[in-house]
């Protein structure tokens, strides 16, 4: 269950995966599982498991025949979210869909409920633009 409400960053080079693959390792533990398979593919891993799984999976995007897959993450700098996507995987027509990630890797557990309602700090600045203050 991906939590669609927090952005993403594309990391458009190999290199900043690497980077990525780094500065995981101290991280976890990672909640990894497929969305295409659902979660009984989902498993937890350490940092350096986890760090060792997305370097075996951009080794495997990067070989790919058709294209190599890409990499979105949530905050670079500090990951906390991680997409991985297989142009293999994502069907052959064009979409105006996102389809959905080969693997995710999270730091929270994707099967906690997401909350209802935002927090009563979050509500204020929408409620203080929309009486125009």
């Amino acid at each position: 269950m991906t939590k669609p409400s927090r952005p993403l960053t594309g990391l458009l080079s190999w290199e900043k995966v690497d980077a990525l693959i780094e500065r995981i390792k101290p991280l976890g533990p990672w909640y990894i599982f497929s969305p295409m398979k659902g979660m009984e593919s989902l498993f937890q891993a350490e940092g350096e498991e986890a760090s060792r799984f997305l370097a075996a999976r951009t080794d495997e995007l990067k070989t790919r025949r058709h294209g190599p897959g890409w990499i979105y993450v949530h905050t670079p700098d500090a990951p906390s979210w991680i997409k991985i996507y297989d142009p293999c995987k994502c069907g052959s027509s064009c979409s105006v869909t996102t389809p959905p990630a080969w693997w995710e890797m999270e730091l929270t557990d994707p099967r906690d409920p997401l909350p209802q309602n935002p927090p009563e700090d979050e509500k204020k600045p929408l409620l203080r633009f929309w009486k125009g203050k």
